[in-house]
């Protein structure tokens, strides 16, 4: 699959790999099936000496009107709205990004 869109999301919470997998990672993998809109491409945690602060999950997206649902599953899945979504626009080579607090759904 060729990707329009690589996509990073920045989620801090205090998980681990099977329990982000449980939470998220499953629920978009099943949305991805229904439609062949993406894959995810990476993940993991990360932390520092007093343990996991949080969790990150790379996708590639062809197009971004798909964020929509991701982004129903990061809520429904207790994401905080601190977490950070940023997009790379691999046709433009562009970055941009936005907190989960302040997503607006795409048309």
């Amino acid at each position: 699959m060729v990707a329009m869109y690589s996509v990073h999301m920045s989620i801090p919470l205090a998980i681990g790999p099977e329990e982000r997998g449980d939470r998220f990672e499953d629920a978009i993998c099943d949305l991805f099936d229904e439609d062949d809109g993406g894959d995810i491409v990476g993940g993991g945690t990360y932390g520092n000496e007093d343990g996991i602060t949080g969790v990150g999950i790379q996708l590639e997206v062809k197009e971004l009107v798909i964020m929509n649902s991701i982004i129903d599953i990061l809520r429904a899945g207790g994401a905080p709205p601190e977490s950070t979504i940023e997009f790379v626009d691999e046709s433009k080579d562009e970055v941009s990004s936005v907190r989960l607090g302040d997503w607006v759904d795409l048309a």
